[in-house]
Formats: structure tokens, C-alpha cells, sequence
């Protein structure tokens, strides 16, 4: 019943979104008119797998809070890994199904090669690796390449070994007991050229081998980038990184949506268990939901364009370049934790007993049995003021009604405000997103009987209703009678993205995208910075009035207004000198003036004697010119002194003479 009752609602909402636009385009023409809309599902950081537990040398039951061992990677179950089978022209199979080509990560959203018993073996060199991705063709698609480190990385599974994959859906991996399984990703190793990133699939470890050591093996990715290569602007809240430093001794990756604590205590090194139990306890900017990361977690904040240590030191101060310990056992030695070493960004295994450096972490969705548990928003998904919130959860069968609330301070107690004080516990809830903004937000779900059966998902994002983007206009360049250069410079986005950007003109002042002279609006690209464009199809000796203008989902930003008029239709000769102020139409011969002057143009031809000069030739077809000649400084025409000019050639056209000596 439940299930019906989510689906005849999510009908409903799609039925309401599609009439929606089909109005508003119907409104406004269809020409620009669009809402931002944010998807409920972002890419996210799939969890290693691991669901059992370990102490320091063996399988145990999962401990419950406050018992030892309690804490680690089987403690939690964060976005599972989730798999669909795709066939030759990328449709989804069933799960049952025997024949494959291809594999889409249903938590990252990327497409990954499957190997075959034919090809599984096969080696390249890195250059023939790189070509042999970009070339493939394979489930529909044609835009394969070689992944990176973190984009690799992120199928690798740590509940088994030889190979560290879902064989279920990676089958035909190559793994070898006593030789590496390398396969090559895109990363460069940066302190060392000739090393490339890449991960040993017999264990699922990261490392780096020498680029010319021998060929080794490949796994082609097809469709969105999953991991971002540093730095790289996010969600207009920082500049350079996916990182926000919180100014509480906790950094928020808004890309994974997790919190990180800050620094590392220099010379606070534990054993594993230790440090499950510490992070477990740490009391940390009003936060007691700390944990120690898995292997995946801690990747997930590696920057592998730095060395010594492999992190951005702008968040992360203090990070030692050293080893330090995640919650992830080694499934192939229950002896060993997985650790991370922050010198280079690679990893390995260490024996619990040996004691490195930690890094607290928190935020996500563990999955609880018989608890409420959050599909819609997801972690590191991005919302705006006014966007449509569908949120959505599985009710689990409990009885009564829920509450909903959020926090926009990372959960922190004291800082839930309701959305929905008691609604039905259907699994569906309509809301409309309101500010203030937060790059720490946590939704909380819980049944008004049984609050210790509720559920918390975070972090997500709100960002403030956008403004119209800022502009401004270039001065006007390379005039002519007909054309000029302009541009603009988009100097804020308004807090959403830029669409559309270009020139509009018009021969009136404050001219408008809906209402200029054609052919502008000029588009020219998107986002922010500069752009120049080209202002054609004008009339000479005409003042025009030119906006610069960006567009994005809150409307269209314009630069100030800059004036400008058209050359006239009169071109000048003079052997020698000026034309009194006229610079770009004036010549030193009549050839050149013939060659350059528009149809219908009166060229006027200073006194001086062209004798020398090769009879004009009119070679433009269709073209009617007037030569005038016997003009003074000022312009006039003279009734003496003459211009002696040779008689001309006229092929194709006319040429109208004026008060010219036509010398035999």
C-alpha cells in the first residue's frame, strides 16, 4: 500500500513538473526560459564494502556503541556499492543476467569497461593505454578514457581479494597471487615524471610504478567525471577547492559532503584500536558523531598535485607526511588495518599493533536494520531557495507519524528547526527549499513514537536564491562603417550558473536581449570572465547605443550602455599627411581607397598631382563608386588646382568622376 501510495505521488509530481514547464515555455516563447533545478542525486563516495568486523586478529561480531572495536569500517555501511549490467547499446539488464559488456556504478554514476576472457590478459604500455581507452566503442558509447586515480580507486571492494572487485559484476579481472595486477589510471605521479598513478586490483591498494618498467593493465570509464583534478571551482563557494574551511577546527569537502577535522595533534600517534575508540569519542566543535575514516574516506581527501604532504595545506594544516590509520581491516591478513600515507597519497596495510597518525571524520548515512532511512536529498547534492525538495524515505513498516527537520550547522544539537511537525510515514514529503544557505546541512527524519528508529542524511547544500549576473561593457574597437569589436566581462554569476552571454544593440539607449536590432543578440558562450564579439550589419554615419549582457536562472544582467557612430560613407586620399582627424579611412592612393570603399561610397581625392600612380581599377562587382576630387584642408571643393589622376579601368561597376582631370 505504501508503495502505491509513493508511486501514484511520484506520478503526480512528475505530471506537475512537466505541465509546469510546458506553461512557462509556452509563456514566454520557449527562447531562455528555464528554473534551476537541482538534482536529488549527486555523485557520491561508495563505501568499501566491508559489513564484518574485526578486532586485532580475527572476524567478531559487529560491536555496539561504547564496546571495543566499535567504530570501525563494518561499523558503518555509507552508500554500499550498487551495480547495473548493461548490454551492447547500454540498456540496463537484470542483475540475473549471464552476458554483459558494460558496468554502471550506480553510486558514482560512472560506466566502466568490462574485461572479457579474451582481452583480460592484455597489457599496454601507458601511451597505448591512454589510445586504446579513447578509442573504444562499446554499450552505445564512444566517449571512453583512462579514468584517474580516484575514479579507479573507487571500485576497488576491500570484503575480498584477488581480485579486490565485485566479480559478480567486474568478472574477468586479472589478478595474480604472485604478480602485480597494476592498472594504469591518467594521474601523474607528481613527484616523479616517469612514475604513474594507479591501483593493483589483487588487493585494491593505490601505488605508482614506473611509466617504462613494462606494459601493464586497463580498464576503460565512459560518462561523467566522478572525482575532480584540483584545483577546481564548486558551487561559487570557494575558488580553488572542493573545501570549505568551517572557522571551527573542521573542514566540510562539499564535494563528498563530508566533515573533516582539521588538524592532526603533531607526535599523537595510536595503535588501531585506539584509534577507532578515540575517533569513536572525540568531542570536536560541538560534534560527538566522529569516526575514523575508511580507506575510501581518507582517499577521498589525497591531492595528488601535491607532495610532501599530498593534501592542500590550506585546510588541512598540520597534516604529517606520514602514515595514517583508516577504519578499513586488510581482508587478506585480519592482523593489518589499511592505512593512507600522506607524503605521496599511497597506501597500503600496517599490523594493527603499529601506531600512526588520525584524522577524525563525520557525516553520512549509515544504514541501521529497522531504521527510517533517507533515499532524497542525497549527500553532496546542491539546492537553492526555492527549488523543489522531493524528499523521500523507506518507512520501514513503523507505525504513526514522523517529524522532519533540518539543521543548517551540521547536525549540531539545538540547531534542527521543523519542516513538518506530523506527517504520514509514507516514504514522501513535498518541500519547498527555503535559506538561509549552508554548505552543512542535515536533514533528520524521525517517527513521533519512536524517535530512537529515526535517521539523519547530510551533507548537503543550500545556496542562496541567485541574483542576475554582473557585466560590464568593452569600449567599442575597430570601427568601420558597417562593424565594430566590443565584449563584456561577467564579473559574478550571481550564485548560478551563466547560460548564456553576448552584445545586444540597438540605435536606441538601454537596449534589451527581447528587444534589439538584428543580427543581435550575439551569443557567446557561457560562465563568467571575458568574451569579445563581433557588432556587424550596421548602417554608416548612425549612432548606436551596445550592452554587454549574461543570463542566468534568476534573469539577464546588462553592462552600462556605450555609445557609438558608425564611419560615413566617405572615404579620403592624400599623397601625403593626414585627412584632418579621419584615420582609418584615409589612404595614400585611389587604388586603395577604390579597394576598400563600400558599394555606393564617395571617395574625395586631395589636390596633388597622381600622375604616377597606375590607372584605378574598379574589380568589385555591382559596385557604384564617386571620385570627387580637388578638395581643400577643410574639405571643400576647389574649382582649380585640380587632381590629375590616369584614366580608369572599370571592368564591373561604375565610377561616377567629379570635378577630376582625366589625364591620356
Amino acid at each position: 500500500m505504501e508503495q502505491t501510495k509513493l508511486f501514484c505521488k511520484r506520478l503526480f509530481r512528475c505530471f506537475f513538473a512537466i505541465l509546469l514547464i510546458l506553461c512557462v515555455f509556452a509563456a514566454l516563447g520557449g527562447i531562455g526560459a528555464y528554473k534551476y533545478v537541482s538534482s536529488a542525486f549527486a555523485v557520491r563516495l561508495s563505501d568499501t564494502g566491508q559489513t564484518t568486523c574485526y578486532n586485532n586478529t580475527a572476524a567478531i561480531t559487529c560491536p555496539g556503541p561504547g564496546d571495543p572495536f566499535y567504530g570501525q569500517d563494518g561499523s558503518y555501511l555509507i552508500d554500499p556499492p550498487s551495480y547495473t549490467k548493461l548490454d551492447a547499446i547500454g540498456d540496463a539488464l537484470p542483475a540475473s543476467a549471464t552476458s554483459w559488456v558494460a558496468v554502471k556504478d550506480n553510486v558514482t554514476g560512472l560506466v566502466w569497461e568490462l574485461k572479457t576472457a579474451g582481452n583480460k590478459n592484455t597489457t599496454f604500455t601507458l601511451a597505448d593505454a591512454i589510445a586504446y581507452a579513447g578509442g573504444l566503442t562499446l554499450a552505445g558509447r564512444s566517449d571512453w578514457r583512462l579514468p584517474t586515480l580516484k575514479e579507479l580507486s573507487s571500485i576497488a571492494d576491500f570484503r575480498r581479494s584477488l581480485p579486490a572487485v565485485y566479480t559478480a559484476y567486474f568478472n574477468n579481472t586479472y589478478f595474480s597471487s604472485t604478480l602485480s595486477a597494476f592498472y594504469w589510471s591518467d594521474s601523474d605521479y607528481i613527484n616523479n615524471t616517469d612514475y604513474q598513478w594507479g591501483v593493483d586490483f589483487n588487493y585494491g591498494y593505490d601505488d605508482n610504478y614506473l611509466e617504462s618498467l613494462r606494459p601493464y593493465y586497463v580498464r576503460a570509464v565512459s560518462d561523467q567525471t566522478a572525482y575532480p583534478t584540483y584545483p577546481l571551482p564548486i558551487y561559487d563557494y570557494t575558488l580553488n577547492s572542493t573545501m570549505v574551511d568551517n572557522n571551527d577546527e573542521t573542514v566540510t569537502d562539499t564535494f563528498t559532503g563530508l566533515m573533516w577535522q582539521r588538524d592532526t595533534v603533531q607526535g599523537d600517534i595510536k595503535a588501531w584500536e585506539i584509534a577507532v575508540s578515540n575517533c569513536q569519542g572525540l568531542e570536536l566543535a560541538q560534534y560527538s558523531d566522529w569516526r575514523l575514516p575508511s580507506l575510501k574516506e581518507l582517499r577521498s581527501i589525497v591531492d595528488y598535485t601535491y607532495f610532501d604532504p599530498a593534501i592542500d595545506p590550506t585546510y588541512f594544516r598540520s597534516t604529517v607526511s606520514s602514515d595514517y590509520w583508516s577504519s578499513t581491516t586488510d581482508i587478506k591478513d585480519f592482523n593489518n588495518a589499511c592505512y593512507l600515507n600522506f607524503e605521496s597519497g599511497a597506501d597500503g596495510w600496517h599490523a594493527k599493533s603499529s601506531s600512526h597518525y588520525v584524522r577524525a571524520v563525520r557525516c553520512g548515512q549509515p544504514r541501521i536494520s529497522g531504521n527510517l532511512f533517507i533515499l532524497a536529498p542525497a549527500r553532496a547534492s546542491v539546492w537553492q531557495a526555492g527549488d523543489d525538495m522531493g524528499i523521500e524515505w523507506e518507512p520501514q513498516g513503523i507505525s504513526g507519524d514522523v517529524k522532519i527537520s533540518i539543521s543548517r550547522h551540521g547536525g549540531r544539537i539545538g540547531t534542527f528547526s521543523t519542516i513538518a511537525e506530523s506527517i504520514e510515514n509514507d516514504g514522501y514529503y513535498d518541500w519547498i527549499v527555503t535559506g538561509p544557505d549552508s554548505v552543512n546541512c542535515i536533514l533528520k527524519i524521525e517517527p513521533v513514537n519512536y524517535s530512537s528508529k529515526g535517521t539523519t542524511q547530510g551533507l548537503f547544500i543550500i545556496k542562496p536564491s541567485p541574483n542576475i549576473p554582473t557585466v560590464t561593457t568593452t569600449a567599442v574597437s575597430q570601427k568601420t562603417h558597417i562593424s565594430a569589436l566590443s565584449g563584456g566581462n561577467v564579473i559574478s554569476s550571481g550564485g548560478a550558473t551563466v547560460t548564456d552571454r553576448g552584445l545586444c544593440w540597438a540605435t536606441f539607449a538601454n537596449p534589451t536581449i527581447s528587444v534589439c536590432e538584428l543580427p543581435s543578440p550575439t551569443h557567446v558562450g557561457s560562465g563568467i570572465g571575458s568574451f569579445t564579439g563581433s557588432i556587424t550589419t550596421l548602417t554608416p554615419g548612425t549612432t548606436y547605443h551596445l550592452r554587454a549582457y549574461a543570463t542566468n536562472s534568476a534573469g539577464t544582467g546588462y553592462g552600462s550602455d556605450v555609445s557609438f557612430t558608425t564611419y560615413t560613407d566617405t572615404l579620403y586620399v592624400r599623397i601625403s599627411g593626414s585627412c584632418e582627424g579621419e584615420t582609418r579611412y584615409c589612404y595614400s592612393s585611389i587604388q586603395d581607397a577604390i579597394n576598400n570603399a563600400p558599394k555606393g561610397s564617395r571617395i574625395l581625392i586631395a589636390r596633388g598631382d597622381y600622375t604616377g600612380a597606375e590607372s584605378m581599377t574598379l574589380s568589385q562587382p555591382n559596385t557604384t563608386l564617386t571620385l570627387q576630387g580637388g578638395w581643400d584642408v577643410c574639405f571643400t571643393i576647389q574649382t582649380s588646382n585640380t587632381t590629375f589622376v590616369k584614366a580608369p579601368k572599370v571592368p564591373q561597376g561604375t565610377l561616377i568622376l567629379q570635378m577630376i582631370t582625366i589625364r591620356p
